[in-house]
């Protein structure tokens, strides 16, 4: 009786939401479909959701699992969808009862937006920043998304993905600092590379703000285990940084909004000066000697989150939350180049002209097509040791005051370490191998 009871009180709101979205003006919003069955097409993917949501859905993209080979006929697939209905953004698009495809709002972890042309050449991930979403950050107004709409026509045998993570900073009650995530991305990327069997194959990284610091913080710890199992590690041709913080980011509106809550902890990391951006960006330039960076830096101002009757809304004074010194590495293989948009808005490019999607992608076009990789070399780490003794802090209570003496118990043991401050010279000799990361315009090949 309770289930009919509550079928029936079901069954008038979804009339009225279905009469609403014949109505009012549709507003598309990104879905994802996972654990499609193989030989799935666009068609047939449609035709597994209720008949009254499938007609407001679109496929944009269907491509083989994070896990599959890109070239895989067999394995499940992947769907981004596009759900233009009234009521859209707060549900999920209904599927017909038994059907197995699972579907989310959330994007976490790795989504594929392409298929490439065979052999795929270059693996292209993009990682999302501080509160943003791996769809939604890189989308236009338009629901024009560069990295799915654009570049796999540019790039036809790059793979393309997205990488998302629990980035929220109101209702997350998860604990994390820049080295959990980075630790939780380059696990993931290792583990679909070696499911895929494209251990070797090139990749190219692309951050937005936070996601900057954790590309930084993985490719550190990726060295250091190359390091330690004598294994190359990620062949990286080129990185695309869209208002990274290196220094710091403007986190005075944040600190309120965040205040005692669990995410405070983060964006404390993020202030200019803290001991974790200090202890990144030495480690950082050590190990990408020689690789391509294009970094882009905000010229607009973003407007501050404010509290306004108990809610939270981005309507507050306008600042630079990136400065130009900001979010510039200063190294000689750095190419920095301004971005004319905000903080917000500098990952979500617009077609046309006024975008610098142009640059960004002949960047990377020309980075993979200069042959140039990452390959071990050889070092006696006991005259040029690449990681120091010092520790990294854990213990996020000295950010909160800039005047807090730290003691040696907000310490522990990191696999990243922290570089000297003084200049390391790479005199290298043949005496030990511990392959380090270093840049070449050849072939991959052991030295």
């Amino acid at each position: 009786m309770r289930d009919s009871a509550r079928s029936a009180t079901k069954a008038p709101k979804r009339l009225k939401e279905d009469r609403q979205a014949e109505f009012e003006a549709p507003r598309s919003w990104g879905y994802r479909a996972e654990n499609i069955p193989a030989g799935s097409t666009a068609e047939s993917l449609i035709d597994c959701f209720a008949e009254e949501d499938g007609r407001f859905l679109t496929v944009k993209s269907l491509a083989p699992a994070a896990g599959n080979s890109a070239g895989d006929d067999g394995g499940e697939l992947t769907a981004t969808l596009s759900f233009a209905r009234a009521g859209a953004r707060n549900r999920a698009p209904r599927l017909k009862p038994g059907k197995l495809i699972s579907v989310d709002s959330g994007f976490l972890g790795l989504t594929p937006l392409n298929t490439p042309k065979h052999p795929a050449t270059v693996d292209v991930i993009a990682v999302t920043g501080l509160a943003g979403h791996a769809y939604g950050s890189w989308t236009s107004h338009d629901d024009f998304m560069w990295l799915r709409d654009a570049l796999p026509f540019d790039l036809p045998h790059a793979r393309i993905l997205v990488y998302g993570y629990q980035s929220e900073l109101q209702n997350n009650d998860a604990r994390s600092l820049v080295t959990d995530h980075a630790v939780s991305f380059l696990e993931r990327v290792q583990a679909m590379r070696s499911t895929a069997g494209c251990e070797n194959r090139p990749v190219v990284l692309i951050g937005h703000s936070l996601g900057c610091l954790i590309i930084k913080q993985a490719l550190v710890d990726a060295t250091l285990r190359a390091a330690k199992t004598k294994l190359l590690a990620f062949p990286v041709r080129c990185i695309v940084f869209l208002g990274a913080p290196h220094r710091g980011l403007h986190v005075k509106a944040l600190k309120t909004l965040v205040k005692s809550r669990p995410s405070e902890d983060i964006v404390l990391e993020l202030r200019s000066g803290s001991p974790t951006l200090t202890y990144l960006n030495n480690n950082f330039r050590q190990v990408v000697d020689g690789i391509r960076i294009i970094s882009y830096y905000e010229k607009y101002p973003t407007a501050t989150v404010i509290q306004r009757r108990g809610k939270w809304e981005r309507n507050g004074p306008k600042v630079l939350m990136v400065p130009e010194d900001s979010a510039k590495l200063y190294l000689p293989n750095e190419i920095p180049l301004p971005a004319y948009a905000n903080h917000s808005d500098i990952a979500r490019f617009k077609r046309g002209e006024g975008s610098i999607y142009h640059t960004l992608k002949d960047g990377i076009r020309s980075s993979i097509g200069s042959h140039s990789v990452i390959v071990p070399k050889t070092s006696t780490m006991e005259e040029h040791p690449l990681f120091d003794s010092r520790q990294i802090p854990t213990d996020t209570a000295h950010l909160r005051d800039p005047n807090t003496t730290i003691s040696a118990s907000v310490f522990r043991s990191q696999p990243i370490g922290a570089i000297r401050q003084s200049p390391i010279k790479y005199n290298l000799s043949p005496m030990k191998a511990y392959p380090l990361i270093s840049y070449r315009n050849s072939q991959a090949r052991q030295v």
